[in-house]
């Protein structure tokens, strides 16, 4: 073999050598960059989202007390929220709030609440919410509370509908607070159940 063809092959191997190096360093570039791409689009989403959810992320509904237990429900923000319905299970639906139950069927009750103020928390009694079960009550027993609470439907600031309950808070666009709701009681609270919510602002 010539020298000089030696030296050209060299060359050839050296250059495809070259060439796949290149490449694997130009796709490892791309792929590195692409991750990038797609962890900030994932950021612009989280931020987006948490901007959106700002003032609703600061509404909470929650029961305590055991049962029948007392309703809280509460908005942190410094701005109003409208259109509130709290939906609540019963054991008879057609009955009201506080009445013995009956023998209707169990259904949810939308209560109608209307405006939750800003910077206020309601502590509503079960006997406002509830609902009293006499079923197999013995003599000398007292009646007991069939009721569950589901969470509470609400419009923000910004007309966003949002629906929140104990185990996190969902966006619902257009979904109707009375879908497959079996009765509405509009629900007229006294100011003595509202006290003012602590650390009130638009943090989070």
């Amino acid at each position: 073999m010539h020298v000089g063809t030696a030296l050209g092959a060299v060359g050839v191997v050296g250059g495809l050598l070259f060439t796949g190096i290149a490449t694997y360093y130009s796709a490892a570039v791309s792929k590195d960059q692409l991750r990038q791409s797609r962890e900030m689009v994932e950021q612009e989403k989280q931020a987006a989202l948490e901007e959106r959810q700002q003032q609703a992320a600061r509404v909470s509904v929650w029961v305590d007390g055991g049962i029948p237990g007392t309703l809280h429900l509460m908005n942190r923000s410094p701005d109003p929220v409208t259109q509130v319905v709290i939906r609540i299970w019963h054991q008879d639906a057609a009955a009201l709030p506080g009445e013995k139950a009956g023998t209707g069927v169990p259904g949810h009750v939308a209560f109608e609440m209307g405006v939750l103020p800003p910077c206020t928390v309601y502590a509503i009694p079960a006997s406002i919410w509830g609902q009293q079960s006499y079923d197999d009550l013995q003599p000398g027993e007292e009646a007991w509370f069939d009721s569950d609470v589901k969470g509470v439907y609400f419009r923000d600031r910004n007309g966003e509908r949002w629906f929140r309950s104990e185990s996190g808070l969902r966006y619902i666009g257009r979904q109707s607070p009375h879908a497959n709701v079996s009765n509405r009681v509009v629900l007229a609270l006294s100011a003595k159940y509202a006290k003012v919510a602590l650390d009130c602002n638009d943090d989070g």
